[in-house]
């Protein structure tokens, strides 16, 4: 299956259908959230289990969401996008 997005806007929508629960998207930003604070926290403090932390945070909210809730794959579990469903994307300047 070959999908190639000619511009940035076709792949947003390929991007919004798989988000439309409001659930998985409290989950992105919770993720986004804690993991940014984590980083926050690493900096403030050079406690390296909340640097490894960061990933684990950011990421597993978002496949809890994607997983459990909306019932597809996240993009980031998909093994890089552009390999595994062979899908291009426009650069964003193009």
């Amino acid at each position: 299956m070959d999908i190639t997005y000619k511009t940035f806007a076709e792949f947003y929508m390929f991007y919004l259908s798989e988000h439309n629960n409001p659930v998985n998207r409290r989950l992105h930003f919770m993720g986004t959230a804690s993991g940014l604070i984590a980083l926050i926290a690493f900096v403030s403090t050079l406690n390296w289990l909340l640097l490894a932390a960061v990933p684990v945070l950011g990421y597993g909210f978002a496949w809890v969401g994607h997983f459990v809730v909306e019932r597809n794959r996240a993009v980031s579990d998909s093994a890089n996008l552009c390999r595994r469903r062979r899908v291009h994307c426009c650069r964003l300047g193009a």
